[in-house]
Order: C-alpha cells, then structure tokens, then sequence
C-alpha cells in the first residue's frame, strides 16, 4: 500500500489515546521517553504532538551528528515552515485530535509526516522536550536524483499549502529556491 496508506491503516486500527511512531531502522535512545512524553501530554491538555532530541547515526549505529530542536511551541510555528524540526520517530501525538484533521496526506509522495506537523499546528500547540530521545538511521544510498526531484516538489507544495498558516512564506519560498537550485 505504501508507506502513507499504511501508516493512516494503523492509526485508523490503533486504539490508544496516543501514538507513538518508530520506523524501522530507526530507535529510541531514552527508556523514559515516552513516559515523559505521555507526561507533558497530560499536563498540556492544549498541546497534540511533542517530540524529541535526536542522534543521528549511520548504518552501522555509529554516531553522526546530536540535534536538540526548538522547543517552544511559538518557537516552532515561527520557524517550521523553514524546517521540519519533528523527527518522526521522535513523536508522540494525541490520535483523537490528528484524526480529526484527517491523518497523512496520501497525495504526498514523501515528506507526509512534515506537512502533518504543520496541519496540526493550524489548530494546536506542540513541543520538543530537551531530551535526546531517538536515533534517527541514515544509509550511504538514501540521496539520489530521483528521490531528490520527489522530495522538491512535496517541499514546495507543502510551503504552498501552509503559507498563510505560519509566518516565513517568503523565506521559506527562497531557501527551497536556492536549494532546489543547488541540487
């Protein structure tokens, strides 16, 4: 079915409260992640999604670089639409409220967890907890032409969709410019 209608088919299955994302090569760094994440979410009643600090590693596991992202949820708004500051398998979201927003695009052929990012900021908050909670895999033959050509064309459309909702359109619409440019 591919990545995107699988991932709406187990959310429409799941029976949770939360959801919490780990893609396969991919894993999570931090034993207390969840329940920390599970305890933000509960004491934020306001909030639909937080995230985690992350490593990203190589294939092997070996560390690369470490991210700690913005935290702020006004932080965040005024910069997402420059950068996804979410990684996916960092998240944990209230499902009832992502439902509501009609889950993943399936329209998007990459890139369909940032533009749910931005869907659920229109209508709630979220956060990054300072913690270092996910490792993030990267392979030596993840890059190519094609994948490159796909993941422009879902940016773009993504910043087209959100332009009025977040502050940085014109920014945004540059820097994708000059990097699509550059590739």
């Amino acid at each position: 079915m591919g990545i995107t209608k699988n991932r709406n088919k187990a959310l429409s299955i799941s029976t949770g409260e939360y959801v919490a994302v780990l893609d396969s090569d991919d894993f999570w760094t931090d034993n207390t992640k969840l329940a920390l994440q599970v305890e933000f979410l509960n004491s934020h009643p306001d909030y639909a999604l937080v995230g985690t600090g992350m490593i990203i590693v190589d294939e092997n596991g070996a560390i690369i670089k470490k991210v700690i992202n913005p935290s702020s949820n006004l932080v965040l708004k005024n910069l997402l639409l420059l950068k996804n500051f979410f990684c996916h398998s960092s998240i944990l979201y209230r499902k009832q409220e992502i439902v509501a927003l009609g889950s993943y695009d399936e329209s998007l052929p990459i890139w369909e967890d940032y533009d749910l990012w931005l869907k659920i900021g229109t209508k709630y908050k979220f956060a990054n907890l300072n913690l270092v909670g996910t490792a993030y895999r990267i392979h030596a033959n993840q890059s190519n032409v094609e994948k490159k050509l796909i993941g422009q064309k879902a940016q773009a459309t993504i910043i087209e969709r959100y332009k009025t909702s977040y502050s940085g359109y014109f920014i945004a619409k540059l820097i994708d410019t000059i990097r699509n440019k550059r590739n």
